[in-house]
């Protein structure tokens, strides 16, 4: 009754939102819809009514009537994943949480309020825990990379296990009957068992894969899950028993033993859970639920049972699996993607776009699921009745019932371009093709496709099937990237060490051989190791190699057709190479084919020509009559008949083993890309737009192959005065055009950036965000301009003090740049750099240059060759957030200032850290800076406190902040003669040689610091960055200030940097500029043109349209006032936040709320300035918002996590 009453209460939402709701709601409302992926799971000893739940992206929810419903806690982990939860068996309240990428919590009120306890960890991604039954102050916490902690003190201090550093464990149970028996569950190193509570420990075997789970009953028998089955270790032996049974033969996701029924086992598997009971007698397995499964979770009893499914809803039982109930009311754990409200049959109607498909909440009734996927929805557009929905993998889908029903209408958005084929050969053959979106499998000769999961790879170039080994598979991509599979290309792994930072546009694989790889610029490349190595292979064939081809029956015979040097062949897979041109008299080869049933017999393509040989290569014939005069791009064929692909000319055919051809009627005119031959006959064709076309009949006719090739539509756009004209943006497709009502698409640009946000404001007008900036056509997309914002996205800069235009910048996503002299042109030198945020960069006196990725530990590199990096090792450091990086200048100790953490020390060149924060009061450190002029002395701005200093390297800090105001500290600087500044309460301090500071700050106006930089040679020279009012200058160490920049443009400098010769100011939203005097003077702003600017949501004021803001990745908002035509970005307020939409209201001109990873914030001038708007919001992190378009003013936002929430902005 409880459960039903709170989702009548939660769903009458809905009739208020329509009805006569006058009250203003003053914090955020939770909508729902109720459900939870569910990762973690614990009751409360002693007092088992209380149950908390971990969730996937979540945080934490608490259950007070043993889980039949749920309220979120409010923690600062609410948009992360726990992946543990262990309370202190002694019944006391006291829990443990494990949470992603953010250590250990502990609550000592039962779930309710928590406390951060990491001191000593140094691995935050936690990934099980467990508390001795016996010394409940002694815990155990298992890491995904470092290994095992323990601490003695409830948390307070961990220390490493040494035998298990580097252990990458998944569970621990400790023997309730013998508490010094601690066992722990690994990956791929099986279970290992400690006999004296945790200090030493020793293999115990079961080495099968992952060890997902353990689980002990009442009678001191402990029960493994594994990747292999389930297993048993009875109580006082030293090995495994299988139980699996008739299990079927799929991983086990986790075991339970039921903890009063004896013998009687719980498995959660993808096929659902399975049951086992008195297995001495039946030793049979039986299915309890269908579904897949995660876990299963019970009382101290076994009377309350749940089952968390593997993604998106949680079951629970009272009669032992007779009768099922929703086990998950409250939690609310969707990803919510999109949003929109229309009048549905019975009224208003909200639709949301989640991570399983699209939901529906009518005034007064439960959520309802009205297009059940397995895919997140990312964008919802409505125009009447009709409504319109952008998908994951699937991508558009079309409802005229306002969204009752809904029907696949994707037709035409397709992969722009078609690079390659392969196809494995195992009983069930996989045909696998390379797109500029991807890498896509069939099982059925390309009827159906799939889209093949590969993170951080969107472009494969070049794709190869292992001809003998059925399931292994290597792909190619974008800067040396190789990736390889061993599960016929249903997932891949890194493979690519030795390759050079350019694309991998052919794959070849010998026959139980070595596979070879063709870059960009005409290198060949070998490995001889499963792609462990790869070396040059090339030696004797100088000329750039285009393709080539492998003997099959003796994998050591190659050849290799090159761009200058005609056919080369190799007798010794590949180590050396000779010319085989005899009979060739164009030097310039482009394709090759050989026999697999003759493999003497060769066909080498050329321009307008081929070139036949029948022994191998020693001799050439030139054959092609028929062939125009164009380079010969792919072949193939069998027996006497073959095709050809010439470039820009389609399609050609010969019945007469390649003497003469004919032109063939092609699905597409000219450049067709790709081409490929299937066993029985069937041709495929990669096409531009137009993706796979098939042909059954030797080509005489052609019909689509696309089924399941759709794109990932990210955004969706519907002319205002066309009913009939859509617009979709694909992540990485570009932008495709409907004229139908979504009947057929075709593709009409953009394909080369990431297509965020699509917005069309009038007719026939289309703006488009994208990774590469903002577009724009007035033509419904027949032509597209790029509209004048200006990005610099520098996040950090490091300079030779001695030189200032010897610099480098870090921006997003791993990126690093470096310019020439002139700092006009700029190019990356980032290669080996995580995807992460590069936010501190520093230059060691021996010209060592670390930065520090976002969460992703120091890597090392050097001022004079930048473009290679390499993790500096990190051990020590963990997943702390590193916000600045300082070198000593003549000890060479490197000191790191991070947000939440402290400081660290590394000694040995980044390889080690360590904590060091005695005396340090405040864990936000947004600066640590060592002192140019007085050895071991060392300073740190806290945020959250005030300065302090070190005399001893950084061992024991003491406060040093006498004469600045309270509220924190967030920048600090140093002169070349050892001045010290300090940026706190909107102004700048200076320190004087008595130790206190002093305000330093006149004819610099008020407003936030946003840069502070000490000229490092020029003693007394320093620069400061106001928000909103531009560069100041003062040559007297602050004493006195002067305007150094009078540009509009410079309004809002980020970060500054530089040395002798040359200051550089990256902005936000408009290049950079620089001073070659000192900062006295900068020059007009330039754009670093190679430096990208993503886009990730576009606004229009609703008072004007020639006002647009742009929702940006860590820039903020840019704001236009004329179109588009010049840019300026927002003011103070938005952090560094990452933004994710954008949405303005629709009465009220010039407000708008901008989605965050860290909330939303509301800006009520245009964008001049934000403040947060986060009461009631559990979850942060905003991937959504829209106003309602029935009922005005009211607000909805979408989280990543946390399901939907409502503000009403009246």
């Amino acid at each position: 009754m409880k459960a039903w009453l709170r989702r009548l209460t939660l769903l009458l939402t809905g009739l208020l939102l329509v009805g006569s709701l006058q009250a203003q709601v003053r914090s955020w409302r939770p909508l729902g819809p109720d459900y939870g992926t569910v990762l973690s799971f614990a009751h409360q000893p002693n007092y088992e009514q209380v149950v908390l739940a971990g969730t996937y992206f979540g945080g934490l929810y608490r259950s007070i009537d043993w889980g039949f419903s749920w309220k979120a806690v409010n923690v600062p982990f609410s948009a992360r994943s726990v992946f543990a939860l262990a309370f202190d068996p002694s019944g006391i309240g006291r829990v443990y949480a494990g949470v992603y990428q953010d250590g250990v919590w502990r609550s000592d009120d039962s779930g309710q309020n928590w406390t951060r306890i990491v001191a000593g960890l140094t691995d935050l991604d936690v990934q099980a825990l467990a508390v001795d039954p016996a010394q409940t102050h002694r815990v155990l916490a298992a890491t995904a990379q470092a290994g095992v902690f323990l601490s003695q003190d409830g948390g307070a201090q961990w220390a490493p296990i040494a035998a298990l550093a580097g252990v990458r464990s998944r569970a621990i149970a400790f023997d309730a009957r013998q508490p010094s028996n601690v066992y722990l569950g690994t990956v791929g190193q099986g279970v290992y068992r400690s006999l004296d509570g945790g200090l030493s420990w020793a293999p115990l075997g079961l080495n099968l894969g992952t060890v997902t789970g353990l689980s002990f009953d009442a009678a001191g028998n402990l029960y493994a899950a594994t990747e292999g089955g389930v297993f048993q270790l009875k109580a006082g032996a030293s090995s495994w028993t299988d139980l699996s049974f008739n299990l079927p033969k799929l991983p086990v996701a986790h075991v339970l033993a039921h903890p009063s029924v004896p013998n009687f086992l719980f498995v959660a598997t993808v096929y659902g859970v399975y049951a086992l009971a008195n297995w001495d007698t039946t030793p049979t397995w039986f299915q309890w639920t269908t579904g897949d499964s995660r876990l299963v979770g019970s009382d101290s009893r076994g009377l309350i049972l749940h089952v968390a499914r593997q993604h998106g809803s949680m079951l629970m039982t009272t009669d032992f699996g007779a009768h099922w109930i929703r086990g998950d009311v409250g939690i609310q754990n969707a990803f919510v993607g999109a949003l929109a409200t229309i009048n549905g049959p019975q009224g208003w109607r909200l639709l949301g776009g989640t991570d399983l498909g699209l939901y529906a909440l009518d005034g007064g009734k439960p959520w309802k699921s009205v297009l059940a996927r397995t895919e997140a929805v990312f964008d919802l557009q409505v125009r009447g009745s009709t409504a319109y929905a952008g998908a994951e993998t699937s991508g558009v889908w079309k409802s005229s019932d306002a969204g009752d029903s809904w029907t696949l209408s994707s037709n035409g958005i397709v992969p722009t371009r078609i690079n390659a084929f392969s196809r494995t050969i195992e009983s069930t053959p996989t045909q696998l093709v390379a797109s500029a979106s991807g890498l896509y499998r069939s099982s059925d000769n390309g009827n159906q496709w799939l889209p093949v999961s590969l993170p951080q790879v969107q472009t494969v170039l070049s794709v190869a099937a292992d001809p003998v080994r059925g399931p292994i598979v290597y792909i190619g991509s974008g800067a040396g990237q190789v990736l390889r599979s061993i599960d016929g290309g249903q997932s891949f792994g890194a493979a690519g060490a030795g390759l050079p930072n350019e694309g991998i546009t052919r794959l070849a694989h010998a026959p139980w051989g070595r596979v070879y790889a063709i870059t960009a610029s005409g290198g060949l490349y070998a490995t001889s190791d499963d792609g462990v190595n790869w070396y040059p292979s090339k030696t004797g064939c100088d000329a750039a190699a285009v393709d080539l081809v492998s003997d099959p029956q003796r994998n050591w015979v190659l050849y290799l057709a090159t761009a200058g040097g005609g056919l080369c062949k190799s007798e010794s897979a590949g180590l050396q190479w000779a010319p085989a041109n005899t009979g060739l008299d164009n030097p310039y080869v482009t394709a090759l084919w050989i026999d697999p049933a003759q493999p003497a017999r060769l066909i080498a393509g050329s321009v307008g020509k081929v070139y036949l040989s029948s022994n191998g290569g020693a001799n050439w014939t030139t054959a092609g009559t028929g062939l125009p005069a164009a380079p010969v791009t792919a072949l193939a064929g069998s027996g006497m008949s073959f095709y050809a692909l010439l470039d820009g000319q389609g399609l050609y055919r010969s019945g007469n083993g390649g003497a003469s051809w004919t032109p063939m009627a092609a699905p597409v005119a000219g450049n067709a890309l790709a081409l490929a031959q299937l066993p029985g006959g069937r041709l495929l064709l990669g096409t531009p737009y137009l993706g796979v076309q098939a042909s059954d009949d030797a080509g005489a006719s052609w019909q689509a192959a696309n089924t399941g090739m759709s794109l990932f539509v990210r955004s969706l756009a519907l002319d205002p005065a066309d009913a009939s004209t859509l617009y979709a943006g694909s992540l990485s497709g570009g932008v495709f055009r409907s004229r139908d009502a979504a009947g057929s698409w075709s593709s009409v640009g953009l394909s080369d950036g990431n297509v965020f946000k699509v917005l069309a404001p009038a007719a026939n007008r289309v703006l488009v965000g994208t990774s590469a900036g903002i577009a724009v056509s007035n033509d419904g997309g027949d032509s597209w301009a790029q509209l004048g914002q200006r990005a610099s996205y520098a996040l950090s800069i490091a300079a030779d003090p001695d030189d200032g235009r010897r610099m480098v910048l870090g921006s997003f996503g791993g990126q690093v740049w470096t310019s020439d002299t002139s700092a006009s042109r700029w190019r990356p030198v980032g290669q080996g750099l995580p995807p992460a945020d590069v936010l501190a960069l520093t230059r060691c006196a021996d010209d060592s240059l670390y930065a520090a990725p976002n969460r992703s530990g120091v890597y090392r590199s050097s001022l004079g060759d930048p473009g290679a990096w390499q993790s500096a090792g990190g051990s020590g450091l963990g997943t702390a957030q590193v916000l600045s990086l300082s070198c000593d200048p003549r000890s060479g100790l490197l000191y790191a200032a991070t947000n939440g953490d402290g400081v660290f020390l590394s000694m040995d060149q980044g390889a080690h850290w360590a904590a060091i924060n005695q005396g340090l009061v405040g864990g936000i450190v947004g600066a640590v800076l060592a002192s140019p002029d007085q050895p071991w002395q060392v300073w740190a701005a806290v945020r959250d406190g005030t300065v302090h200093r070190s005399d001893d390297g950084g061992l024991h800090w003491t406060a040093a902040g006498q004469g600045l105001p309270g509220g924190g500290v967030s920048l600090l600087a140093a002169g070349g003669d050892g001045t010290l500044y300090a940026s706190a309460a909107n102004t700048v301090y200076r320190r004087l040689a008595s130790g206190s500071w002093t305000l330093a700050a006149t004819g610099l106006p008020a407003g936030t610091v946003t840069a502070l930089w000490a000229h490092p040679k020029d003693a007394g020279r320093v620069q400061a960055a106001v928000a909103g009012a531009g560069l100041f200058l003062s040559t007297d160490s602050g004493a006195h200030w002067s305007a150094a920049a009078s540009d509009a443009n410079m309004a809002e400098v980020r970060v500054l940097g530089g040395g002798a010769q040359r200051v550089l100011a990256g902005t936000l939203g408009t290049g950079l500029a620089w001073s070659d005097d000192g900062g006295a003077h900068f020059g007009t702003v330039q754009i670093a043109a190679e430096i990208p600017k993503v886009v990730t949501g576009i606004a229009i004021d609703s008072g004007d349209a020639s006002q647009i803001y742009l929702a940006t990745g860590g820039q903020g908002v840019l704001r236009s006032l004329d179109g588009g035509a010049h840019w300026r970005g927002g003011a103070s307020g938005l952090g560094s936040s990452f933004l994710l939409c954008l949405a303005a209201h629709p009465q009220r001109p010039g407000e708008l709320y901008a989605g965050t990873t860290e909330g939303v914030f509301r800006s009520t001038d245009g964008a001049q300035s934000w403040s947060p708007v986060n009461e009631g919001l559990n979850n942060r992190n905003i991937t959504s918002l829209v106003f309602d378009s029935v009922v005005s003013g009211l607000l909805y936002a979408g989280t990543e996590g946390g399901g939907i929430y409502l503000y009403d902005t009246r």
